[in-house]
């Protein structure tokens, strides 16, 4: 081989290899950016804490969208798919707490001395999969059957007719619920580190007074996600479920079911693309020490605690002193009851739009997320820019005070769902009686006793007198006038009378009643008479507003009432405590009560109960109301208690946020 081939040979290799960026300067140092030993040098201008910010922020948005948005917009839609419960919903979306519950204090305790962002990588990659996985039960299930919406399959009073049980055995809607709670466990396990490992690591790499800045534009992206997964939902569930299927329904029949599913397969894509940026990250950016140092010298920052030790007796130890810093403890235990309603509430907000203003579940998903995206974002950017103008050394003690007064605030607003929205339903025998009956909360009646009629067979229709029937059986009507194969109306309904009926009902139980052989009845529910839907929506806005207001505040208030290594700890046992007490039993608590104001329940062939068709929004508005004003007077007394014994400061502790802009950092 020749001089010249053997120098065309080494130019080549040399032109391959800058290909993949110049390696002549690769490195194990853990402060370089890349992977393992590849640590390039043309990556390093990657290598700084806002870069690292816009990746945690991808991450925590994507499963902002999943976890907190798609999933709660897709409630409603996945009960009437699967027939289950709003408390078996609750379960299922608790799922993600249960195993953040499981899995938070070994991971915030544990990963404090660890690489923070490669441990958020993998969290990045098994959100993806617990949201691959919540697309399961439609693959295995296959098309949804809509409940009577074949003519055939409608119950009409038929005199002749004779009841049968056509009871056949089908698949046990707890299978697909299970699989639902499998998928939403994988989710939480991999968010664990993002709330905890994520504020921790962007911390302890920038100076204490730019931190609020940093954490505030992190919530805002991860506050972003569940607006636009409302959003995102709204649009997919316009398209049918069975993708495949035509269908002669229309968004607005009470049969629609949307293409729910459809938005958990295209954020799987965006969460393994955030593992994947989070993989590159070192366990340390230049400098970070450094500030750290820095700040704990001139006092803006508590001492490290030297006699932690990272095993499993040091975990067990510093739990412990957790427990026992009143501060550190009160001011939790603040939020996580404040956040009992808010949590609850969030989950079935898109439902409680949807059966309280009567409003579409696409437009309900849209209004919530063209609210949810730019509200919160006004909320955590504002208190971020508030925290700016306090001083550092009092930023702890008075973001206590802040959120106690937005806690009493908030509480005021809860009121807002005492806002009227629609009537209830007025379903014959169940809010108003039957002719010549009074008031027995039953669906039968002397009007259609020779009707035969099948309480699992739910088709409401409207009657001409204003009330409506659990089914054209139950109006008493013998006649089915079809247009082009569609039922228009029905005729010679018993149970339906001359003339309008007036509002108060009550008034009548005792009249003598005329039936009207001609009376006919239309599909569907009568008009429910919804409106101020535009003012409660303005309220809301206003309440998440102040409620994301306080969210830097008491962050800041618990980073700086702990121990400076302590801080990823901190987070853990917050993260832990308010799973505990508030997201893990709350959706399951709103659920029952939902539940418990069920006026008409859908059944299977064989007479299991489903989910709930129509409740009694009334009472359930003033269970809300209840609810929120107790878990705000609660928060806020607890909040005061957290000022109360907070630390005291050191007497030079008046160092204004104007001095430090001046200080190294």
């Amino acid at each position: 081989m020749t001089e010249n081939s053997i120098q065309n040979n080494d130019e080549d290799k040399m032109t391959e290899n800058s290909k993949f960026c110049n390696d002549e300067k690769t490195s194990k140092n853990e402060t370089r950016l890349g992977i393992k030993t590849w640590r390039p040098e043309c990556l390093q201008k990657f290598n700084s804490i806002g870069y690292f910010l816009v990746a945690l922020s991808i991450f925590s948005f994507s499963q902002g969208v999943v976890v907190n948005g798609i999933v709660t917009a897709s409630i409603a839609s996945i009960e009437k798919e699967f027939g289950l419960s709003s408390k078996v919903m609750g379960i299922i979306v608790s799922g993600n707490d249960v195993s953040a519950v499981i899995a938070v204090g070994l991971v915030s305790f544990f990963g404090s001395t660890r690489n923070k962002p490669l441990i958020l990588s993998i969290g990045a990659f098994i959100t993806g999969i617990g949201a691959l996985m919540f697309t399961l039960p439609k693959l295995i299930a296959g098309n949804y059957q809509p409940k009577n919406f074949e003519q055939s399959d409608l119950d009409i009073c038929n005199l002749n007719k004779t009841l049968s049980r056509n009871c056949v055995s089908q698949p046990e809607n707890n299978a697909n619920a299970v699989v639902f709670f499998i998928a939403n466990f994988v989710m939480g396990a991999g968010t664990t580190p993002l709330y905890t490992l994520g504020p921790a690591y962007l911390d302890e790499n920038v100076s204490p007074n730019k931190t609020p800045i940093y954490l505030g534009a992190w919530f805002a992206a991860t506050t972003l996600g569940p607006g636009v997964g409302y959003i995102i939902s709204s649009i997919f569930l316009r398209r049918y479920t069975n993708i495949d299927q035509k269908t002669h329904l229309k968004v607005k029949d009470s049969e629609w079911v949307g293409a729910w599913w459809f938005g958990f397969l295209v954020m799987f894509g965006f969460l393994m693309i955030s593992g994947f940026l989070l993989l590159f990250f070192p366990k340390k950016l230049p400098g970070g020490d450094k500030k750290r140092e820095e700040a704990i010298k001139l006092g803006n920052l508590p001492q490290s605690d030297l006699n932690v030790k990272y095993t499993i007796k040091g975990f067990v130890i510093e739990s412990f002193k957790m427990l026992r810093n009143k501060s550190f403890m009160l001011s939790v235990l603040g939020l996580t009851v404040k956040s009992l309603f808010g949590v609850s509430i969030g989950t079935f907000f898109s439902k409680l739009l949807i059966l309280k203003f009567g409003i579409p579940p696409d437009k309900a998903n849209m209004i919530l997320g063209a609210v949810l995206a730019p509200t919160m974002i006004v909320g955590v950017m504002g208190g971020s820019l508030i925290m700016r103008k306090w001083k550092i050394k009092a930023a702890g003690k008075t973001s206590m005070q802040f959120c106690f007064i937005i806690s009493i605030i908030a509480g005021l607003f809860s009121i807002l769902f005492f806002i009227p929205g629609c009537r209830n339903t007025n379903l014959a025998g169940v809010i108003v009686p039957y002719p010549n009956q009074l008031l027995e909360n039953s669906l039968s009646s002397p009007c259609n006793s020779n009707c035969s009629c099948l309480e699992k067979k739910y088709f409401p229709v409207c009657g001409s007198n204003g009330i409506t029937y659990s089914s054209p059986c139950y109006a008493g009507c013998q006649t089915i006038q079809n247009s082009k194969g569609k039922v228009n109306f029905f005729e010679n309904c018993s149970c339906i009378l001359h003339g309008d009926i007036l509002q108060n009902t009550s008034r009548y139980i005792d009249q003598d009643y005329k039936y009207n052989s001609s009376a006919y009845a239309t599909p569907g529910k009568c008009d429910r008479h919804c409106k101020n839907a535009f003012l409660f929506v303005l309220s809301v806005t206003l309440l998440i507003v102040l409620s994301f207001l306080s969210g830097t505040p008491h962050k800041i208030a618990v980073l700086r009432c702990v121990p400076d290594n302590q801080r990823a700890f901190a987070l853990g046992m917050q993260f832990m405590i308010m799973r505990i007490i508030s997201f893990l039993p709350g959706p399951i608590i709103l659920g029952a009560v939902i539940d418990s104001q069920c006026i008409t329940w859908s059944y299977s062939e064989c007479g299991k109960k489903l989910e709930c068709l129509d409740y009694n929004s009334d009472r359930l508005s003033f269970n809300l109301v209840v609810f929120g004003v107790a878990t705000s007077v609660i928060g806020s007394i607890l909040y005061i208690l957290a000022w109360w014994f907070y630390p005291k400061l050191p007497s030079n502790y008046n160092i204004e946020l104007s001095n430090t802009n001046n200080e190294k950092s």
